[in-house]
């Protein structure tokens, strides 16, 4: 004689392991495009500071006069 309930929670419980399964997938997914997105954006930034950067030292350069009488780098109203 076949028991009928246990076939019912063994199924129960096979679709409870497949939930969690998809879960832990899902979960696992979710943090690989976290990690990526992030990736993206630390990228984005770096390339930003970069440019940035080369734009400011293009600046200082084109602008940038020895004043010997001061002994400083005269950029203007900037005195470094």
């Amino acid at each position: 004689m076949v028991n009928v309930n246990n076939d019912r929670k063994f199924g129960n419980l096979e679709n409870y392991d497949n939930q969690l399964t998809n879960t832990a997938l899902n979960k696992n997914k979710l943090k690989e495009h976290y990690e990526n997105i992030t990736q993206a954006l630390n990228n984005i930034w770096k390339y930003e500071y970069e440019a940035k950067a080369t734009q400011y030292c293009e600046i200082f350069d084109d602008a940038r006069n020895y004043d010997k009488s001061t002994k400083d780098y005269n950029l203007g109203s900037v005195h470094l």
